[in-house]
Formats: structure tokens, sequence, C-alpha cells
């Protein structure tokens, strides 16, 4: 199933329940995670989608940053479940969202990027946008529904190649209209970011684990991706002198 049709038909299952997870009336972010998570539980179990815990998470063959990782030979495609901050527990993977703070100088809110656990809703929208922003395949093959080892699974085609060198992320960045941000970073260390001012998309963490070179061709495999709100975009426009300015970094 396409993300895009999965969390169309949660946010419609939330519309009805009249309990919007993604409400900014929902402030508390422990509320509003354990929300999305019970719709995507029983989401799944009408669907057809629930899936046995065992039956996957005893073929994981890795475990990286936010996903348990195993290659399926009869569907050619690889298969990733999601786990929380740390590897042993359960979660969505991760999200960039804004810590906000007031600039020194204009006495504005900033939001600088920060990482944290994701929603379920907020993960299957980045698997939207990364879909569309680049093209690519991701499928949403079911939920893992046993309390205490809730997860989403996904699947990717397999891609053969090297990883990318940070040149070669930039030059593929900027023919998709994309902006390098200087000194910002979110996910692996020294990660370059990038932001697209005509749809306030921004990526960070493409490094050459998320982003191979296959041919002629780079090919995003992964990649930390949200639509930026107007907070976080001030961040992401500003030069780094006008950051260190306003927030002394």
């Amino acid at each position: 199933m396409a993300p895009e049709s999965a969390l169309t038909d949660l946010r419609l299952r939330a519309a009805a329940a009249r309990t919007p997870p993604e409400a900014s009336r929902i402030r508390d972010l422990l509320a509003r995670f354990e929300l999305e998570r019970n719709l995507l539980v029983a989401w799944a179990q009408e669907k057809g989608l629930a899936l046995p815990a065992d039956d996957y998470l005893d073929r994981v063959e890795a475990t990286h940053g936010e996903h348990h990782v195993f290659y399926d030979t009869a569907k050619e495609r690889y298969f990733k479940i999601t786990h929380g901050a740390e590897h042993n527990t359960p979660g969505f993977a991760l999200t960039v969202t804004a810590e906000f703070h007031i600039g020194k100088k204009t006495q504005r809110y900033i939001g600088m990027p920060k990482l944290r656990e994701a929603t379920p809703f907020e993960y299957l929208a980045r698997l939207r946008l990364f879909n569309l922003t680049f093209q690519d395949d991701v499928q949403v093959e079911g939920v893992i529904t046993e309390p205490g080892k809730v997860a989403i699974v996904i699947s990717q085609q397999p891609i053969e190649g090297d990883a990318a060198t940070e040149p070669q992320v930039a030059e593929f960045m900027r023919s998709l209209g994309f902006t390098f941000v200087t000194g910002v970073y979110a996910g692996r260390r020294k990660s370059a970011s990038y932001f697209r001012t005509s749809d306030s998309v921004a990526v960070f963490d493409t490094h050459g684990e998320n982003f191979f070179i296959s041919g002629s061709r780079i090919v995003p495999i992964d990649g930390l991706i949200v639509v930026a709100e107007d907070d976080l975009i001030r961040y992401l426009t500003m030069t780094p002198d006008e950051r260190q300015a306003e927030l002394g970094q």
C-alpha cells in the first residue's frame, strides 16, 4: 500500500472519531502518540494488515538508526521495521521538529531543527513526502500490532551502488531545486541539510549510506524529510552570521 493511501485512511478515521491527532489543540505529545498508535493498530486489524511480530522480527538481518532490516528473496525487496529512539524499543522512527528560541536581535520565535521520535502519522507523512520528492516506491506492508512491539513495516526495491560523496549529493539536490544549508545538522553528525523554498521541503541526514550512486544516478534510499513550518523556515533561510547574531551559534 502506498503511504499516501494509508495516511489518508488514518486521517479519515481520526476525523470520523472527532479526534484529529494532528490538530494543534492536542498539545501533549505523549497523548497524541498514544492516540495515533491506537488508531493505527485498529486500522491495520480492520484492513487485514496486522502482521505477526515473530514472523518479521525473527528475520532481521541488521539494525540501523531507525529501522530493523531484512531482505525478502521471494519479493525481491528490502523490508524495514520501525523502532524507537533506542534500537530495542518499539516506535516509529524519527522526525525533525522545531525547538523554539527567541532571537536576540529580532525578538521573534526561531525554530531550530531537533530530532525526536515520530508519531505514526508523522512517519507515514515522511514516507509520502519522500516518495513524492525523490520518485521512490516505498510501500507500507503492514503493522506489527502486538502490544509492546507495535511498528510499521515498509518495503523498498533493492538498489545496487556505492555511497555517494558529499559533492555528488550536493549536485543532485541542487538539480531538484534545493539549497545547501550551511552549518545546520539533524541526524548523523555533520551530515548535510538542504531546503527548497518553492514548497518548504527540508531534507536532513543526507550522508552516503542514505544516498547511493547507482550507475550514473544518485538514488536516495532514506533521509529525514519534512515540510518546514514558518519558525523552522526562518532558521533554515538565515545566513550563518544571522544565526550567530540571533542565537549565538
